[in-house]
């Protein structure tokens, strides 16, 4: 009888453990989804290219991090050889 009831309550536990799995992983793909959007949200907010014939040159490398959040930045031309930088 004792062993029965280890049995039964081993393969309960193995349930719940399975479900509980399952609602991980389904929370992790709507966390990935919604880093993902966010990575694109970002990377359409990057500065555009300045023109070659500024004498001022702007670089930046996008890295699509784990966590949202960061920091910002702008590069505009404002006419003639002005050129507004912004953090």
């Amino acid at each position: 009888k004792l062993l029965t009831e280890l049995v039964y309550r081993y393969a309960g536990l193995e349930r719940d453990l399975s479900a509980a799995n399952a609602e991980l992983r389904n929370r992790q793909e709507i966390l990935d989804a919604d880093l993902h959007a966010a990575a694109n949200i970002q990377k359409a907010l990057l500065p555009k290219p300045l023109s070659a014939d500024l004498p001022v040159k702007a670089a930046w490398h996008f890295v699509p991090s784990e966590k949202i959040g960061g920091d910002i930045f702008l590069v505009n031309r404002l006419g003639g050889l002005l050129v507004e930088l912004h953090k």
